[in-house]
């Protein structure tokens, strides 16, 4: 019995994680993160529904960088104005938005390339959005990735995001 307590006892003790590999429950930095998630539904996906582009755009620092699903490579930036135009352009052409299934990750528990943090301000979103064709009333869908790093007032100043293009634009195609 007593080596069944143990054996027991050095199987917790190895199973255990060390401290410098424990992510903090850091309740700050999550109140942080959900003002972020909170901004990002009110204002970018709300904004998408309404068709109201000064909200979706409120989301933005003046400053931020933004690389598309046009764009080839990460080091290739667009301005605020360049997504205030897109954003313009897209709900110009579609109609009846809708962001399902939506995902929200911060931090990086895990990075080959950099030391693990916490940071609320790194906001991941994975979703499917869906959206109608203004001209043709055809119903176009897309599954969705984007990278938001927010500053302290709660803009983003960096946003990456990935689509399928190419995919998604054959949905316009009568077939």
């Amino acid at each position: 019995m007593k080596q069944l307590l143990l054996l027991m006892l050095l199987v917790h003790l190895f199973s255990c994680s060390s401290p410098e590999n424990r992510v903090e429950d850091n309740s700050a930095d999550k109140e942080t993160f959900d003002s972020n998630v909170r901004s990002f539904q009110t204002k970018f996906i709300k904004g998408f529904e309404n068709e109201d582009h000064g909200l979706i755009i409120s989301l933005f620092a003046d400053s931020v960088k933004w690389t598309g699903p046009d764009k080839q490579l990460l080091n290739q930036i667009s301005s605020y104005n360049e997504l205030s135009d897109a954003i313009k352009g897209y709900l110009a052409i579609y109609e009846n938005h809708s962001f399902k299934n939506a995902i929200y990750a911060g931090g990086n528990t895990f990075r080959h390339d950099a030391k693990t943090s916490s940071s609320p301000d790194n906001v991941r979103i994975y979703g499917n959005w869906y959206h109608t064709h203004s001209e043709s009333k055809k119903e176009v869908t897309h599954k969705w990735f984007a990278l938001l790093k927010f500053n302290k007032d709660g803009k983003v100043t960096r946003i990456n995001d990935f689509f399928d293009v190419t995919g998604y634009l054959s949905q316009h195609i009568d077939k």
